[in-house]
This record gives structure tokens, sequence and C-alpha cells, in this order.
């Protein structure tokens, strides 16, 4: 089996350095074009309206981008020398969401695991994507250093 493209999910405000570690791993193996792809949503305000809100919302969204930008320039410098071509994508949006709609232009997502509760504006619920898809995922634990793939999960 051979994969043509790979698209790595990074979260915001969380280590992506095991992910991003197996995703060029994988991507080296097989020679795969590699898609990095990172969103996140601003948080809803339930106890301010108007010009109040407003400048909350545009504070959140600003640094949204911030980070969004920042993600893709550690990304491509990261990846400058892989051999084949390299994408980002990214959007101020929920990120379960973006990603599965992004899905489509990949052969193997490779996302992060969470343990406890999910921020959904700013991380992947690898679940909730994995039904969305439509496409294989690898999810990726934090604390590992390198894909022996000795224990593998294979579900339909």
């Amino acid at each position: 089996m051979s994969y043509s493209t790979i698209m790595v999910q990074l979260d915001l405000d969380q280590s992506n350095e095991a992910r991003l570690h197996v995703a060029a791993e994988l991507a080296t193996r097989f020679d795969s074009r590699l898609i990095g792809i990172a969103a996140g949503d601003i948080q809803p305000l339930y106890f301010a309206e108007g010009a109040v809100a407003e400048a909350f919302l545009e504070k959140d969204r600003a640094a949204i981008k911030a980070q969004l930008a920042t993600m893709e320039q550690d990304f491509r410098r990261r990846f400058k020398d892989h051999s084949a071509p390299v994408e980002w994508r990214s959007a101020p949006r929920r990120p379960t969401d973006f990603v599965a709609q992004e899905a489509r232009s990949a052969d193997l997502i490779v996302a992060g695991a969470h343990r406890g509760g999910i921020d959904r504006l700013r991380q992947v619920d690898s679940g909730e994507l994995v039904l969305h898809a439509g496409r294989p995922l690898l999810v990726v634990p934090r604390q590992i250093a390198a894909l022996t793939l000795k224990t593998a999960i294979v579900a339909w």
C-alpha cells in the first residue's frame, strides 16, 4: 500500500511534535506529498454584547490568525527540504469540521490523541473525525518518539 498524499493535522495550543515526526517518517517512506492543516474558532461570548463583545471577538480572531500564520511558517520551515510538494491549509473554523471537509485531498490523515476533555474550538476530536472524514486516520499519542507499529488497531 502506498500513500501519495498525507495530511497532518495540527492543534492550536498543543504540542504537535509527535505527529509531525510520524508524518515526516511516513512521507519520506512513501515519497508522499504532505499537507499540513490547522484550524481554530473564536470563543462564543455569553457575558457581553454590542461593541464590547465585538472587541473581544476581534481580539480572539486576530490571535487565531496570528497563531495559524506562525504554525504555517514553522511547518514550511520544517519540511522545506522534503522531496515531494508541501502544502498548508488553515481556517478560522472549528477544527474537526475543517479537517473533515479537506480530508478528500489526502490518502491518510495523521492526527493527535487527547486525554480528557477536548477543546472543540482548538483541537480535533479524532473520534468524530474518523466518522466524518471518509479517509484512514492514524492517531498518534503525544509521547511517541518514532513509528514502530508494534501495536496497531485497524477498524472499519
